[in-house]
């Protein structure tokens, strides 16, 4: 009888997962993604247990890593010089409000580093399927080769916008 219902307990857990894939991640604790391996890659950091809305992921991500973890090789993706404001969450999208002057000149790249960094932190948060950012008040981002910023990020779409994005440096058009 115990086998019983512990196959039927694995096989409704399956079908939860087969309808609602999100379930895993809502059961995990939020984390911060740093950079790691010269901005090539994305590294899942807990960080105690202070993450506990999206402000306070965002501000412990621009915050940078601690000492162990720059030791390790892992490194903010906010330039210096700029500030991530806060975080406006309405339903599944979050805003990110930007200051700084040097985000206006970020190529493409490092540009994308930040928005995957921020996007996967945000949505770390269960609640949270989308991230737009502005930078003072204005939409930013990358740009489609319309000149036109890309608004939505998301987890899975990353890759989406990219093969066709650029940055104002990146000399493909003028805002």
């Amino acid at each position: 009888m115990r086998d019983a219902i512990k196959s039927v307990a694995v096989g409704l857990a399956g079908v939860v997962l087969l309808l609602f894939p999100g379930a895993v991640r809502a059961a995990t604790q939020p984390k911060a993604y740093f950079l790691a391996d010269s901005g090539r890659s994305l590294v899942p950091v807990t960080v105690g247990g202070t993450l506990r809305t999206p402000t306070a992921a965002l501000a412990a991500l621009a915050a940078g890593p601690n000492a162990a973890q720059r030791a390790n090789g892992y490194e903010s993706p906010f330039p210096s010089g700029t500030r991530a404001g806060g975080v406006n969450a309405a339903g599944s999208v979050a805003t990110v409000a930007l200051s700084g002057s040097p985000l206006l000149k970020l190529s493409t790249i490092p540009r994308l580093r930040l928005i995957a960094s921020v996007t996967y932190t945000l949505t770390s948060f269960p609640a949270i399927r989308t991230v737009r950012f502005t930078l003072q008040g204005r939409p930013w981002g990358v740009y489609d080769h319309s000149g036109r910023v890309v608004r939505d990020y998301r987890r899975g779409t990353l890759a989406h916008p990219w093969l066709t994005a650029c940055a104002p440096g990146d000399g493909c058009f003028t805002p």
